[in-house]
């Protein structure tokens, strides 16, 4: 007997869907989030948690994003680069984009960083830092700084992170390879308002900087404009003066600071840092010493050269310099206040015996040195460099705003 057996038989693919599954993990948490009844120590570790899953979440973007523009996503639907279907189909502006994209292509050469944020140790801002630090041909260089540039990361301390990067950076470009974008302002008509925007480079953005923060109001208790408000009122100010007192002010040298620091002989070169904008490439560092007012400060490794003995408890110039120079601004941890702002405060009060000395002083904002001398039973420690805070149980209030908290997953 003959038999005609068709066997149909069907390959079932499995899709694994890990988008999805963070999708429902998400509406699944956001359905039993109920924030109104938390109470302010869940809700401030809360918020430092969601933030630091967010971190990690950022990092598989920049990862995708990066495969994206390599596998060219989007061209084939008309657009002229990845980044611009990407910048379309998100709503982030080019910008953007090319952020997350630097972000994700410093993984390569950088590989412990890109775990390190994977598994949430460190924030997207640090990358975003060490990633703007990166320079054509010197990633060899970039790669031996790793190890420093995460010990900054890990202790959230991005302040120090901004400055080693950009000193990298600085010296990075020493041999000229100066960066080709040149500085530029545009005034944007939109409706009744003007958008202003603009790119600077270190030098010239050190005295634009140093202007607005010199006509900038300093905020009050009673004040509730926004910083960018009381900036764009200085802004004003300074062009109505400017107006008024002509443009013949011919080569005037403009009054704007910077610190530098004689390396010793056989010592790598310390990088020169403006008091707003951070460091200083070298070529604008040489242009800017050949025509300055130079004023000499001397520091010692502690900063404790600089004393005027118990004469006064008011601050002069050069000691308040001094400070300036090593604080860079408000010393409360996770305060970023910057140095024009600040009160040099008395580690030691004056009517307790404190000289009035480098190593006797440090920065605080003025609500932080309200609150230190409203608040005894806070405690804080200084050794000539770092300040540290201490809350009534004794508990510190550490720079690494997630060092209560278990590892992420």
């Amino acid at each position: 007997m003959d038999c005609d057996i068709t066997v149909s038989s069907e390959i079932e693919t499995l899709f694994v869907d890990p988008v999805g599954d963070i999708r429902r993990a998400v509406d699944s948490a956001l359905a039993a989030l109920d924030v109104d009844a938390m109470t302010d120590g869940e809700l401030a570790t809360e918020l430092v948690r969601l933030r630091r899953q967010t971190d990690r979440i950022e990092s598989v973007l920049t990862e995708m994003s990066v495969k994206a523009r390599q596998r060219g996503v989007g061209l084939t639907a008309g657009y002229a680069s990845t980044p611009a279907w990407q910048s379309w189909q998100t709503g982030q502006s080019r910008g953007a984009v090319g952020q997350i994209i630097r972000a994700g292509e410093l993984v390569e050469p950088l590989p412990e960083t890109g775990r390190r944020w994977r598994e949430g140790e460190i924030t997207s801002t640090a990358v975003a830092l060490i990633a703007a630090a990166r320079v054509p041909g010197n990633d060899d260089k970039l790669v031996a700084c790793e190890a420093q540039f995460l010990a900054l990361a890990q202790r959230r301390d991005h302040k120090s992170l901004r400055i080693a990067t950009q000193h990298f950076a600085a010296l990075a470009r020493a041999d000229g390879s100066r960066p080709t974008n040149p500085d530029g302002i545009t005034l944007s008509p939109v409706g009744d308002r003007t958008v202003v925007s603009g790119e600077l480079h270190s030098d010239t953005a050190e005295t634009v900087t140093h202007a607005l923060q010199a006509f900038t109001v300093k905020p009050d208790d009673a004040d509730d404009s926004t910083p960018a408000e009381r900036r764009a009122a200085a802004l004003v100010r300074i062009c109505e003066l400017a107006l008024r007192f002509g443009t013949d002010a011919g080569g005037a040298k403009p009054s704007v600071s910077y610190v530098v620091r004689r390396a010793e002989p056989g010592q790598p070169a310390e990088p020169t840092v403006g008091m707003f904008t951070g460091i200083l490439d070298p070529w604008d560092r040489d242009r800017i010493l050949c025509d300055c007012d130079l004023s000499r400060i001397v520091i010692g490794p502690k900063g404790e050269t600089l004393d005027v003995g118990r004469a006064t408890p008011t601050w002069p110039t050069a000691i308040r310099k001094g400070i300036v120079v090593r604080d860079q601004g408000c010393q409360w941890p996770g305060c970023e206040v910057p140095a024009p702002w600040c009160d040099a405060h008395h580690f030691v009060h004056w009517e307790h015996g404190g000289i009035t000395a480098v190593s006797n002083g440090f920065l605080l904002c003025r609500r932080h040195h309200t609150f230190h001398h409203r608040h005894p039973e806070w405690k804080i420690t200084f050794d000539d460099q770092r300040v540290r805070v201490f809350r009534p149980d004794g508990r510190e209030l550490d720079r690494d705003p997630w060092a209560h908290l278990e590892r992420a997953a």
